[in-house]
């Protein structure tokens, strides 16, 4: 279910629904909240909705989780 979510979530980030995208992916974090993938997915959401500081309290529980994570780094600077 959360990959499918996931999924959806990607989708509507190709067609630039932003809010819409984020919302699926924030039903797949409810379903796996230790996905860091899902975790950067959404906080570039937030980025490209021009929520920075939203997005950065998105990224820091990516970051712990995975401290190597590449796309984690790229979207906090």
């Amino acid at each position: 279910a959360s990959f499918q979510l996931h999924q959806d979530g990607l989708n509507l980030m190709v067609l630039k629904k932003y809010e819409e995208a984020r919302e699926k992916l924030d039903q797949a974090l409810a379903l796996e909240p230790d996905n860091v993938e899902v975790l950067v997915r959404s906080a570039q959401c937030l980025v490209l909705d021009n929520d920075f500081d939203s997005a950065v309290e998105r990224l820091r529980p990516s970051r712990r989780l995975n401290p190597h994570e590449p796309e984690s780094r790229l979207w906090l600077g």
